[in-house]
């Protein structure tokens, strides 16, 4: 009877845990040096657009149809609209 020895296989965990340990520093190195400096403060929505007081208006609709400028304007279309037929009467008829 022969008596085998199997070597074992080597596992490079330690090496490979040691490479993901230094990407992982390094990626955090780069991106603490490459990430932006903000030198002056965003300003927030309600520095750009103050916010104004509603105040109620009235519309007058008279005075916007009793306009010089206003009956100017040309009508290019009738009002209602008139919708042509679409489609057939009964569509499940045969032609």
């Amino acid at each position: 009877m022969a008596i085998e020895i199997k070597r074992q296989k080597k596992t490079n965990f330690g090496l490979w845990l040691a490479v993901l340990v230094l990407v992982c520093i390094a990626g955090w190195l780069g991106w603490s040096f490459f990430k932006p400096v903000y030198i002056a403060q965003e300003p927030t929505m309600d520095e750009l657009l103050p916010a104004a007081p509603l105040v109620p208006q009235q519309l007058d609709i008279e005075g916007v149809l009793d306009n010089s400028i206003f009956q100017t304007f040309k009508a290019y279309i009738t009002w209602p609209l008139s919708l042509p037929p679409l489609g057939r009467a009964n569509p499940f008829k045969p032609f």
